[in-house]
């Protein structure tokens, strides 16, 4: 096995959501944080002479259509085409056309001449998966707005509309005929649907509900189809106590006992993926290639390994350690079913070539079809109940909706004995593949006996591939006990600080006839950079002790001493603040000149932070719990709260920040977390442990969400939930995950207004307003309605008609029972602007 980083496969220092290959094997793209997609040279990453030659160009395309990150990228099965969805809620397709590429802005023009075919916009917020149907002439994409929209690949037009789930929908898949289409959803279930008539061929929610475990929160829940159709693997299952993936038979979608799960990872499982062929596989440990024929799939975690397994073994052939520094994000495997890509979290992209010898002979085209031949049948329709409405315009808002019937909440049920015994899961295989020997399905360990968890061997590289840890206790324990603690911890006294920002810098002449957005650009990259460097015990004069605080940069030079020891230093354009042992706070102009007396805490420094949007704004905490955020360029008080009433009893604050609309921020250690209300001045809770009964709990903790978003993701991956709160989640009623679910959802609404995140406003508006509906509850919809008509919730009047109009209207427009209130609807928002 040859295994290989890619250094060269990057996006400017952000983060690589997504990875896959071309059919033809010509190509690879890469997804990332910079809104771009990338096209890449496949043959320069699997062939070390070719990456060597300087005439070989690895990138041969920069797509740069979205303006959000970009969560996923698939090439297209039949053609030359590529598909990418984005934060911006846009699908783009692009075709390969000839002749030679156009130039990018602020980067080298392209290799090759790729084209925006399509920019299909229908959802309401984040695309995180798609999927290309296998004859190309269809496109999936799963957004968290709830729902997938498929879109004809003739037309660039969506054929229909998908609310099937009551939350975020992160992962979709074709089967390899085309009969399904498979949606998994952080409302923990596996939707299949069949294409004919996209009714629900089944749902899987057993390994998703599991008694005393919670499943947990992930990026994306992609999926995988084996490449016979026979199996499709899904992720972020948690059972016994570790992590799996579940494997569920092609038709046996409600039959428990046949669910398969694949264990031995110590994170969540976020990327599986199924080889594109079978294989003869040898045994574990080496010897002849098997005469009949079984998949092979990797697993990617957040663990950060990747490990590559065959279906008709009990134990991974492959676990790849250490490769990475952070949890894996995608993988994809390369149309010969030899080299498998996986990108991380950290930045980076890996190649793994597989030897013969080590995963066995691939199937040839013949015996593959052999094997498809033998399998397959058709799928019946379904009929729904007729309604009528209220109005003619109300067909028109169900045409512009994409009207799907809103199903009833599933019955939560324990797992059997098979999938939720005592002793957990041990996994033995699939079975081989070929039609000519069924799959094995062998028994769970007894009951009462401790579960002996699958062996994860490694061939390759011995350094960094090595067999997942036994052992009795699956991961390892996170302790519930918290010491109480009266005071914050202080920042510790460091020898040294340095830090850097951004200065003010000066324009060059030239841009001043460039339009105004692109003005805006070059003048950020114009901007100098501020180093400050601060050195503790630089000078000691009569026993006292000073800390020198030195500032260079193009155009700053100056240097300050400060009596006793700096724990702290932030900054940006406007300013420099400076935080030392002693509980004081000095504040500096960008030239060095100190604008106040050193402000006073009345003890050590906790925290230091500024305002990555506000430029004036940082916030200081003290170690007794005094937090204050200043205006440095007014020189002014802005917030005073006191962190004493949320930090009593054994609680601790796990991160303390400022949100952009300077509100700070704090997570505790009991899964709590807290926005200040500048009007009420006072601390609102914006969930605890008992929240994670919510289908909407917690949310992705991928960056850039908003900071509603990104401190519940904190708030759950920094701290300890109670166990008996988990077993209330899988145990609750569904009335009870209801109301757990509104009221978290009323919750995330009021913190969005308070903080002005209005991207986030409008995603859990949508999501809140189909969970009324969903469960008919006319008069918190009429509620909701009155308060933004009136501008209750921003003080804005325009953005929150504009919120009835785009989100609460369309959703409405779903159920016919709800007509009257539509037509309210319009009739109120024509009264206003009469």
């Amino acid at each position: 096995m040859l295994v290989d980083k890619l250094p060269w496969c990057r996006h400017g220092g952000s983060l690589i959501f997504s990875i896959h290959t071309q059919q033809n094997g010509n190509r690879f793209a890469t997804g990332g944080g910079d809104h771009c997609v990338k096209i890449w040279s496949l043959a320069v990453a699997v062939n070390v002479r070719k990456e060597s030659d300087n005439s070989s160009a690895t990138l041969l395309a920069t797509l740069t259509d979205h303006n959000g990150p970009v969560n996923v990228v698939r090439f297209s099965p039949v053609a030359s085409m590529v598909a990418s969805g984005s934060d911006d809620g846009v699908a783009c397709v692009y075709e390969l056309h000839n002749g030679p590429g156009g130039g990018v802005m602020g980067g080298e023009a392209n290799v090759e001449n790729w084209r925006t075919k399509y920019v299909l916009k229908g959802h309401s917020s984040n695309i995180v998966d798609l999927s290309w149907s296998p004859d190309g002439a269809y496109l999936a994409t799963a957004s968290l707005d709830n729902s997938v929209i498929v879109w004809d690949m003739g037309t660039g037009k969506a054929v229909k509309t998908l609310v099937h789930h009551s939350s975020f929908v992160k992962g979709v898949a074709w089967d390899p005929v085309g009969t399904y289409l498979a949606t998994q959803s952080e409302d923990a279930s596996v939707v299949i649907l069949k294409r004919d008539d996209w009714s629900i061929a089944g749902t899987v929610t057993s390994p998703f509900q599991v008694h005393g475990s919670m499943v947990t929160t992930t990026f994306s829940m992609r999926l995988s189809w084996s490449p016979d159709g026979q199996y499709i693997m899904a992720g972020n299952s948690y059972q016994g106590s570790t992590h799996v993936a579940v494997a569920v038979p092609r038709g046996k979608w409600d039959e428990k006992e046949d669910y398969l799960l694949i264990c031995g990872h110590r994170g969540a499982v976020v990327s599986p993926c199924f080889a594109p062929r079978l294989y003869h596989v040898p045994p574990l440990g080496g010897g002849l290639p098997s005469e009949s024929l079984t998949s092979v799939f990797a697993l990617g975690a957040q663990d950060g390994k990747v490990s590559v397994w065959a279906a008709s073994t009990e134990r991974a052939y492959f676990v790849g350690k250490k490769f990475f520094d952070s949890q894996v994000l995608d993988v994809a495997w390369t149309p010969d079913g030899r080299t498998l890509f996986a990108c991380s979290a950290d930045k980076s992209v890996a190649c793994f070539q597989f030897e013969e010898r080590e995963l066995g002979l691939i199937a040839t085209k013949e015996e593959m079809d052999t094997v498809m031949k033998t399998l397959y049948g058709s799928s019946g329709g379904r009929q729904t109940k007729r309604v009528l409405i209220e109005s003619a315009d109300h067909l028109a808002l169900e045409k512009n909706a994409g009207v799907a019937s809103t199903p009833a909440a599933s019955t939560i049920e324990a797992l059997d004995a098979r999938i939720s015994g005592a002793a957990g899961i041990t996994q033995t295989g699939f079975g081989p593949a070929s039609p000519k020997e069924p799959a094995v399905v062998h028994s769970p360990p007894p009951a009462k006996k401790k579960r002996k968890e699958t062996t994860m061997t490694s061939t390759g590289n011995g350094e960094h591939a090595e067999a997942a840890e036994g052992g009795e206790n699956g991961i390892p324990p996170v302790s519930s006990s918290v010491v109480t603690m009266n005071r914050l911890p202080p920042i510790p006294v460091l020898p040294s600080i340095t830090a850097s920002w951004q200065s003010a810098g000066s324009l060059l002449e030239e841009t001043a006839s460039f339009s105004r957005d692109f003005a805006e650009g070059i003048e950020h990259m114009q901007r100098d950079r501020v180093n400050i460097t601060v050195t503790n015990a630089h000078l000691s004069v009569s026993g006292y002790s000073f800390a020198q605080i030195k500032a260079t940069g193009r155009h700053v030079s100056w240097q300050d001493l400060v009596s006793g020891s700096v724990v702290g230093v932030v900054g940006s354009k406007d300013f420099c603040a400076v935080a030392t042992d002693d509980g004081h706070v000095i504040v500096y102009t960008p030239n060095g000149r100190r604008k106040s007396s050193p402000i006073c805490l009345g003890s050590g420094i906790a925290n230091l932070v500024v305002s990555e949007v506000t430029c004036s704004l940082f916030m200081v905490a003290s170690t007794s719990g005094v937090l204050k955020v200043y205006d440095a360029c007014d020189m002014k008080e802005v917030i005073a709260a006191d962190l004493a009433p949320i930090l009593e009893g054994k609680r601790v604050a796990i991160d303390i920040s400022l949100s952009n609309s300077g509100s700070p921020l704090i997570s505790l250690s009991d899964s709590s977390a807290y926005i200040w209300h500048p009007v009420l001045k006072s601390w609102t809770k914006l969930l605890d442990d008992s929240t994670c009964m919510s289908n909407f709990y917690p949310l992705a903790n991928v960056s850039g969400q908003g900071d509603v978003s990104d401190l519940q993701s904190k708030s759950r991956r920094d701290s300890s939930i109670h166990s008996s709160l988990l077993l209330g989640r899988s145990s609750a009623s569904n009335t009870a995950r209801y109301y757990v679910s509104r009221s978290h959802l009323e919750g995330n609404l009021a913190a969005a207004a308070v903080l002005e995140s209005r991207t986030e406003f409008q995603s859990f508006l949508k999501s809140y307003c189909q969970l009324l509906v969903g469960h008919k509850d006319e008069s918190r919809l009429k509620d909701v309605t009155d308060e933004l008509l009136e501008g209750s919730f921003m003080g804005d009047e325009e953005f929150e008609r504009s919120m009835v109009k785009d989100v609460v209207i369309p959703c409405l427009a779903t159920d016919r029972h709800l007509s009257k209130l539509v037509q309210r609807c319009q009739d109120m928002i024509k009264d206003l602007q009469n």
